[in-house]
């Protein structure tokens, strides 16, 4: 069964509340980059981690490539996700189903830090 989440639209920004995830409530808030070439998003968590391994997918493609410097280049130069070099969330990739995929671990030490990213295209 799938879910579907709604969105609300307050002048050019986007904000959705995200089902719960366990004991972890998930507020995600994103908003147009000035000129039109990208978003920001930033997420916020609140409550506990249950025991098993809690990740966010930032990206899916058939290929990821990990820039110097920091970012991601997502795809075919699809897209390019940049991430603060000094954030408490990390991401990494793992490859599922012969995809590769961006994603972060949660934990409960780096659960009340927001995690934010840029995407350009």
């Amino acid at each position: 069964r799938r879910r579907h989440t709604r969105y609300i639209s307050v002048t050019g920004v986007q904000t959705c509340a995200l089902p719960i995830l366990g004991d972890v409530k998930i507020t995600d808030r994103i908003a147009s980059i000035e000129g039109g070439r990208g978003l920001e998003r930033t997420m916020t968590f609140n409550g506990k981690l249950i025991s098993w391994d809690t990740c966010v997918l930032l990206a899916e493609a058939e290929q990821i490539n990990e820039q110097p410097g920091g970012g991601w280049v997502i795809g075919d130069r699809e897209y390019y996700l940049d991430y603060a070099a000094g954030a408490a969330h990390r991401p990494q990739i793992q490859t599922r189903g012969g995809r590769q995929q961006l994603v972060v671990r949660l934990t409960n030490a780096t659960l009340n830090e927001p995690l934010s990213y840029r995407l350009f295209w």
